[in-house]
């Protein structure tokens, strides 16, 4: 079994067994990305992918329990960082921190939430969104209003492997027209595909290097997937 998957187990010195298992977080869905406009220029927009808090709140949620993380908030040298803790097997709790800057519209909570969403890239959490590429769109006559831009784009889909880099984009429209792509697109594992690889997965066979070759798949989420059958199994 894998490092992603096994247990660790130590002994203190009193002799008491304490077993670990290393929370890996799964990687973030296109529609749980946001593109904002990072600069306009004449003929073009350069663009940044964001998530927002609430991602990061209902991925912690998914992955330890709601009653197995907290944040809390406090000031260091006049800098606002957010601490998020989680829960561990022995009940003892671990922190990362991170500080956050202003927003351009509400201060204080902007920069609260900034230090919390920066927490959870410590943690792992929309990690791979740092290896984005340079994102510039053309812009043509539709895409602006009086004057303005009035388009909005989207992350339709995205291939993360297990480095958590992005190795493959694509941005569309509202209308739905692809307006950035970029890298090599694998395809997706059908559900009997899945099925399939996790019976031989199961069953000991080391495939990894396999499918990061043919498919496009969060392997995070596929091995959270196989530990918790091979747990049922008793394996």
């Amino acid at each position: 079994m894998d490092n992603l998957t096994k247990k660790i187990e130590e002994k203190t010195s009193s002799g008491v067994e304490m077993i670990y298992t290393p929370i890996v977080f799964r990687n973030l869905k296109p529609t749980e990305i946001e593109c904002r406009a990072q600069a306009t220029y004449e003929k073009s927009q350069k663009i940044l992918l964001y998530k927002n808090a609430r991602v990061d709140m209902n991925i912690l949620d998914e992955t330890v329990g709601c009653f197995n993380w907290q944040r809390r908030h406090e000031e260091i040298k006049g800098n606002l960082f957010c601490g998020v803790g989680i829960k561990q097997g022995d009940g003892e709790w671990t922190w990362k921190y991170d500080c956050g800057t202003e927003s351009n519209t509400e201060k204080e909570k902007g920069e609260a939430s900034d230090a919390f969403k920066r927490a959870c890239v410590c943690w792992g959490i929309g990690r791979e969104l740092y290896t984005a590429p340079t994102i510039s769109i053309t812009l043509t006559d539709e895409d602006y209003f009086k004057g303005k831009v009035c388009q909005t784009f989207s992350v339709k889909d995205i291939d993360i492997n297990s480095n958590k880099e992005i190795t493959y984009l694509c941005i569309t429209d509202r209308r739905g027209n692809v307006r950035f792509e970029w890298g090599e697109h694998k395809p997706s594992m059908t559900s009997k595909q899945k099925r399939e690889i996790l019976n031989r997965l199961a069953n000991g066979e080391d495939l990894w290097e396999k499918i990061r070759e043919y498919y496009s798949f969060d392997e995070p989420a596929l091995r959270a997937e196989l530990k918790e059958r091979l747990e049922k199994e008793g394996k």
